[in-house]
């Protein structure tokens, strides 16, 4: 809980209940953050080519250009 202390943004006066309240809509507004960035930003996640994985690609294209 000492932890937790050091991140208490609204000090000992604040109603518990409040403070609950406020925590809570700040992990929800968080958590759609990151949920519209997995699903509105699939670039971020997304696997990219690399050098090999072009060659390959080029050599296929070539083979099948050459038959």
């Amino acid at each position: 809980m000492e932890i937790l202390k050091a991140f208490d943004f609204m000090g000992d006066g604040v109603n518990p209940t409040i403070k609950m309240v406020v925590y809570v809509l700040i992990l929800i507004h968080l958590a759609a953050v990151v949920f519209w960035c997995a699903v509105a930003c699939p670039s971020m996640f997304k696997k990219t080519d690399t050098f090999s994985d072009r060659v390959e690609r080029a050599f296929k294209e070539n083979k099948a250009k050459n038959e």
